[in-house]
């Protein structure tokens, strides 16, 4: 393996991480259960691939267009990553505080769509998260990154209602919690390294 593709591995698995954090499938388990209820197997399975489809075609849409748009509206890649890391901030104290994600939920096909994979799992965060890891780390490792964050988006969806069982609602949603704390941590991490490109923080 050459050193240059072992390094794009390396930064793909880096960029999947963050970006399961910040989708967060964990605390969307208690509702897909929900939806997915009185369904048979076969059609379970049919609802986690739509779903976690529906979930990497979105970021695939957000990474493509998000060095273009930073061009077009002259937004540096700081200025994102200092804005884009204050509204991470603002999702993990929510999700700390209790917040539900999972308001509005409907009924049938559709709520796989909405809200289920948007604005629940790519939400504002994802969507934020995307653009500048895009701009930061190139688009092909952004999109790898993307591919492996939805390949455990399916595994966390697939295996929801067995963790359900095994775990209780309450300890589910406790991890939903812990996942708001990396959210914090990357969101913090995102606002010091703008404030180092402008020289106004030091390592």
């Amino acid at each position: 393996m050459s050193v240059a593709l072992a390094d794009t591995l390396f930064k793909s698995l880096f960029v999947a991480v963050q970006l399961y954090a910040v989708l967060n499938p964990v605390s969307v388990i208690p509702t897909f259960v929900n939806l997915t209820e009185g369904l048979d197997s076969r059609e379970k399975v049919h609802a986690v691939r739509k779903a976690s489809m529906i979930v990497f075609s979105l970021m695939v849409v957000f990474s493509l267009i998000g060095d273009p748009l930073l061009r077009l509206l002259n937004v540096s890649i700081a200025s994102l990553r200092l804005g884009g890391g204050v509204l991470l901030m603002v999702i993990a104290v929510d999700m700390l505080s209790g917040m539900s994600r999972t308001k509005g939920l409907e009924s049938g096909d559709e709520a796989l769509v909405v809200p289920i994979a948007t604005p629940l799992l790519v939400g504002p965060g994802t969507i934020t998260t995307l653009i500048v890891l895009s701009a930061s780390e190139g688009l092909p490792v952004t999109l790898l990154g993307a591919l492996l964050a939805t390949l455990l988006v399916y595994a966390t969806l697939a295996f929801g209602e067995s963790l359900l069982e095994l775990l209780g609602r309450n300890f589910v949603r406790s991890l939903g919690r812990f996942m708001a704390i990396i959210i914090a941590g990357i969101s913090a991490e995102m606002i010091h390294r703008a404030l180092l490109e402008w020289g106004i923080a030091t390592r």
